[in-house]
């Protein structure tokens, strides 16, 4: 998700300039270029292969097989995460999406994430002030069920929903548009990390999720 609006909101209630706000990332951001596993050039799988369960490398993905309940009662509780900061639209998808996978896979269902790349403009019903968010990326979690594969995201959604209906968010205003999908482990915390083969959360992306979780909790209003 794009950290502009975050840049600027904060550079507004603290009083510096958006300039210097660019000129200075927040102690949180991440490197977006990491080392790879896998060539960067190489995907070849990020127009259809989520729909069968593939990373943008045409890999298959091991994702948990739940009932339709269980996802239901999973997205419920993730819902209600106190330390999951759902109504800040503006930024910290990829934190959102760490902190639930985790939470997943302490429970012994691994997911797998989802990332929408484009350029999106999205209401947002969280927020009457700030009306209308803007995105470079997003990112949720995705499980597995006899109905499909379901995208979990409280942030935008109710309830879990198909990866189309998910999709169709990104739709909703004429110039947004989507230039990539593609499904991959739930290690992978940024867009530009696809290239990873990860088995594990790696240290600095736990600690710069975590920083962004508590800024978005300030944010919207905790």
């Amino acid at each position: 998700m794009s950290t502009f609006n975050t840049y600027l909101f904060l550079a507004l209630i603290l009083g510096h300039s958006a300039k210097a706000d660019f000129e200075t990332p927040p102690p949180y951001e991440c490197s977006p270029i990491a080392e790879t596993s896998r060539r960067l050039d190489a995907p070849k799988c990020l127009a259809e292969g989520w729909r069968n369960g593939q990373d943008a490398y045409c890999e298959t993905l091991a994702i948990t097989k739940i009932s339709l309940w269980q996802s239901l009662a999973l997205f419920r509780e993730l819902a209600q995460d106190p330390a999951i900061p759902f109504r800040f639209l503006p930024d910290g998808c990829q934190a959102r999406a760490q902190r639930m996978a985790e939470s997943l896979l302490s429970r012994g269902v691994r997911p797998a994430k989802l990332f929408v790349k484009g350029k999106f403009e999205l209401s947002n019903l969280w927020d009457p002030l700030w009306p209308v968010v803007r995105w470079q990326y997003h990112v949720a979690i995705v499980v597995s069920t006899e109905e499909g594969n379901k995208v979990i995201d409280p942030s935008l959604f109710s309830e879990p929903v198909s990866i189309d209906r998910f999709l169709s968010t990104f739709r909703e205003f004429p110039v947004s548009r989507i230039d990539e999908v593609f499904l991959s482990g739930p290690h992978t915390y940024e867009l530009n990390h696809r290239a990873l083969v990860l088995d594990g959360f790696r240290e600095r992306d736990l600690a710069c999720g975590a920083e962004l979780l508590r800024t978005g909790l300030v944010l919207q209003g905790k």
